[in-house]
């Protein structure tokens, strides 16, 4: 389904299309979104969800040239919570604005991405959402003060070579940063492959 902004009257029109023209169908990718499933009943519906995410990461691992990535959430990854023992939580003063909470990301795909040493646009609406069209990328770990200034500006930055670090008020609004992050990271890997565009700077600005 063609891109539309999160609850606007066009994301609907693009889906009810979408879902027109597609009869039988239980599940519709949305650009730059994500999916959505649907069935007869909760079992089947959550049976469509586990097929497509098999598929998807199938799909991944072809594009990418290797096996299923290690996304570490999902229906399909256990804890559809997600597993994120790879970020460690940091209360370094000298990294973390005062008032949050912080969290070194050692996710697969912020690490890949990281070591490019460029700034990460949105590619996905979530991530546009949270962190608006980009976060920076700091070139050398030990520069802890443009770490903290890049986090006193967004609740995330790369660390080229190393990950990332992100910081937010609530443990639970840090733990969907590392979500969606790890996210655009994988999707930022496919869209250079594909030669997909991030988001439009006025989407991704909110």
């Amino acid at each position: 389904s063609p891109y539309g902004r999160n609850g606007s009257e066009e994301i609907m029109a693009n889906m009810d299309q979408t879902v027109r023209s597609h009869e039988g169908c239980s599940a519709v990718l949305m650009q730059h979104h994500g999916a959505v499933c649907f069935a007869g009943t909760v079992e089947e519906t959550f049976d469509a969800c586990r097929k497509l995410e098999s598929v998807s990461r199938a799909y991944f691992a072809k594009a990418l040239g290797g096996s299923a990535p290690d996304i570490p959430f999902g229906i399909t990854a256990g804890d559809p919570a997600g597993d994120f023992s790879a970020c460690k939580r940091t209360e370094d003063p000298s990294l973390i604005p005062e008032g949050k909470h912080g969290a070194f990301l050692y996710l697969p795909y912020v690490r890949r991405y990281s070591a490019e040493g460029r700034e990460l646009p949105a590619f996905i609406d979530d991530f546009a959402q949270m962190l608006g069209a980009s976060i920076a990328c700091v070139p050398d770990q030990k520069d802890t003060e443009a770490i903290k200034k890049a986090l006193e500006e967004k609740d995330a930055v790369l660390i080229r070579n190393v990950g990332g670090i992100a910081a937010a008020k609530d443990p639970e609004d840090l733990t969907a940063l590392f979500m969606v992050i790890e996210k655009n990271c994988l999707a930022a890997a496919l869209a250079e492959r594909d030669g997909m565009q991030p988001l439009d700077q006025a989407d991704a600005v909110r």
